[in-house]
């Protein structure tokens, strides 16, 4: 069964006319009183008016649609519904009351799944809460959209949305084992989406090892080379003594936080980034569980903001709205900037 996940991400703006450029404020992005709220719902607003979705850029065959939006009474949080959708395949979904649905090819089944943004008072980052089932998640579409429309909106400036890896994190944490993936192949001629075997391999250590040792020189991050030494390491020692092409494999890295608390770094194309498992209760059938709900999402990102205080601008004093506090949001009387993933032509600009 695929598990629920979420992945914290930052959202940053920098002005490229100052030296090193220097980050904005998120109360006063444009240097004209616009928040950073502001620009991001002019960008949803206009997502959510677009009832056909997006074709991926890198998959022909997977759309996604903004459904819905959800906005905090205190304006601080805007939570939105991202449905990626895939087809290209046949198969037959079986229901739970004994019937058959068939899907064809040209069939989408699309997954709804949540990302939740955050602006703090006061910051200079605003946070970004991906919702994830099993490896797919919705962040490449979120930048795709987000960063060429805001950069193009707001004038002069350099969006990024790096994930979050913290340094306490890094230099606390103990490895409990990491995950090696080797890609999927894919058929060229469209007829399968991905074919072939998939490999994993795992390493298991028994406390004592530390993270630290797979930092980078400065201490800041973690070096990918270093993690993929530990599958050289662990395959010499299990008498395995052909090399492994691992260029395009991912690896998770599972660790235990200092407060005990079991954390994953995903070591993919965004380099590493904190992963956090999103517990349901499960029922009692082999197998079932529930759909996650907004509590269940909320708890875990508040979980999150919760281990990186005092950290990438995380006062005492900055916390979630709960979910009872979220209300249906249409982005009725906002202007909606033109989304340049579909358009080629740019958006407004605020003058």
């Amino acid at each position: 069964m695929s598990r629920y996940f979420v992945v914290p991400y930052l959202i940053q703006v920098k002005d490229r006319r100052k030296e090193a450029g220097a980050i904005r404020p998120i109360d006063n992005v444009n240097g004209a009183g616009l928040s950073l709220r502001e620009a991001v719902e002019r960008v949803v607003v206009a997502m959510l008016q677009r009832s056909q979705g997006y074709n991926s850029l890198s998959d022909p065959d997977t759309k996604f649609t903004v459904t819905e939006a959800f906005s905090s009474d205190n304006h601080e949080a805007l939570m939105v519904t991202i449905e990626p959708g895939k087809r290209g395949h046949r198969s037959r979904l079986a229901k739970a009351d004994g019937t058959t649905v068939d899907r064809h090819t040209g069939d989408t089944e699309h997954i709804p799944l949540r990302a939740l943004m955050y602006f703090p008072r006061d910051s200079y980052a605003a946070f970004l809460f991906i919702e994830r089932l099993g490896r797919m998640g919705t962040v490449t579409f979120m930048r795709n959209a987000l960063i060429p429309s805001l950069t193009w909106g707001l004038r002069y400036v350099t969006v990024k949305i790096p994930p979050i890896t913290t340094l306490q994190a890094l230099q606390a944490a103990s490895i409990r084992n990491v995950v090696f993936r080797a890609p999927r192949r894919r058929d060229r001629s469209g007829k399968l989406i991905e074919y072939g075997p998939s490999v994993e391999l795992r390493t298991s250590y028994r406390g004592g090892r530390r993270v630290k040792g797979l930092l980078t020189e400065d201490g800041r991050k973690i070096d990918r080379s270093k993690v993929f030494g530990l599958l050289q390491e662990g395959t010499e020692e299990a008498g395995v003594s052909s090399p492994l092409d691992t260029s395009d494999w991912e690896a998770s890295l599972n660790v235990e936080l200092p407060s005990g608390r079991p954390a994953t770094f995903d070591m993919n194309s965004d380099g590493p980034g904190l992963v956090y498992p999103l517990l349901t209760e499960v029922d009692t059938t082999v197998g079932g569980s529930r759909y996650p709900e907004p509590e269940d999402f909320l708890s875990v990102c508040q979980t999150i903001l919760d281990d990186i205080r005092g950290q990438l601008g995380v006062g005492d004093d900055h916390n979630l709205p709960t979910a009872s506090s979220f209300n249906h949001w249409d982005g009725t009387g906002v202007e909606p900037w033109k989304v340049t993933y579909y358009d080629d032509p740019e958006p407004d600009r605020i003058t």
